[in-house]
């Protein structure tokens, strides 16, 4: 499937998106993660596509390409018109209400419960003071309970398969759905266990479902990305369809962290968190297709460029050519639009 219609195909759709090792340490003061940041259709048919026809002898001009005609190359545009600018919701912080600027509504013992043990940041202390609320009565009590003693362990780079850590993800898994709250933050630290314990594609299977379930969050965003990129480069190997499917999510998962906030330092921040954390080289051809979109939206047309060209050097992917068309695509409609 060429990229314009594998685009055109999954805008048709509802919009959620789907992805694919060691254990992830998370930044977490007081409660605000800062995640120090972190084809073209063949030619085949037509081996002269972009020349226009010309009587014999005449010489032959290239015409301009048609313009991308993508969901990436319209979320694209649209970031760049947009530009910089605070939003009203917080994408970066640990848990969904303060990225959603609401308050649970939990007991007063709770509240100091959470607090207490958010002041000391250890495990142990945390299990000791947020453990009898897993089994409150109120769903919403055992669901926070359950995230803060998930994420202290997470910040403290305790294992995430301790009995105190299960019991959490346990209570939240419970509580979930009583809540009315999307399920991203069950889904992430799920994600999180899940790559612990080496299972990188259950990872990135509970990182699309936490994406899915919040597209405005920061910390699935980044790890779906990360996991993307990896996934990406064993694809890409593996046979035409799969290296195709693994860029255009990769690429969509990307473009997806831009619309949070369409400025440098976002980029900036997203591809520091990635050169600490991805599996593969930084010279490998799905982390520099990242790069391209991150320079783009940046405005710095060169680094796009030389992106670009390290993919065309790259070893693999099988489905080059098409990944290649696609970048072209994204600078060509970036250029079109300064």
């Amino acid at each position: 499937m060429g990229w314009r219609r594998a685009i055109r195909e999954k805008g048709r759709g509802t919009g959620k998106v789907s992805g694919r090792g060691n254990s992830t340490r998370l930044p977490f003061p007081l409660l605000l993660t800062t995640l120090l940041l972190t084809a073209s259709p063949s030619a085949a048919q037509d081996p002269l596509p972009f020349l226009r026809f010309a009587p014999p002898g005449a010489p032959v001009e290239e015409a301009e390409p048609p313009p991308c005609e993508g969901e990436l190359c319209q979320r694209l545009n649209r970031q760049l018109e947009q530009g910089c600018g605070r939003t009203a919701d917080l994408p970066y912080a640990d848990t969904i209400w303060l990225r959603q600027n609401t308050t649970p509504d939990l007991p007063p013992e709770a509240v100091r419960a959470i607090t207490l043990a958010l002041a000391g940041n250890d495990p142990a202390l945390a299990a000791e003071l947020l453990t009898p609320h897993l089994a409150a009565e109120e769903a919403e009590t055992r669901y926070a309970a359950g995230l803060y003693l998930a994420l202290i362990h997470a910040e403290a780079g305790a294992s995430l398969a301790t009995p105190a850590a299960q019991s959490a993800l346990g209570a939240m898994d419970g509580a979930a759905e009583a809540t009315g709250l999307p399920p991203s933050d069950l889904h992430f630290l799920r994600a999180l266990a899940a790559l612990e314990r080496g299972d990188t594609r259950r990872a990135a299977d509970l990182a699309a479902s936490a994406v899915a379930a919040e597209p405005r969050f920061f910390n699935a965003l980044a790890l779906a990305i990360r996991l993307a990129i990896d996934a990406a480069a064993i694809d890409g190997r593996r046979g035409a369809s799969l290296c195709t499917a693994a860029y255009l999510r990769l690429m969509d998962y990307a473009s997806l962290v831009m619309d949070l906030d369409p400025c440098a330092y976002q980029g900036a921040h997203l591809d520091i968190y990635l050169s600490r954390r991805i599996a593969t080289p930084a010279d490998s051809a799905p982390y520099q297709a990242v790069k391209v979109y991150l320079a783009l939206i940046a405005r710095r047309p060169d680094i796009a460029t030389a992106a670009r060209d390290r993919v065309a050097t790259a070893e693999g992917p099988v489905c080059k050519a098409d990944v290649l068309a696609l970048l072209d695509e994204l600078i060509r409609t970036a250029e079109a639009g300064r």
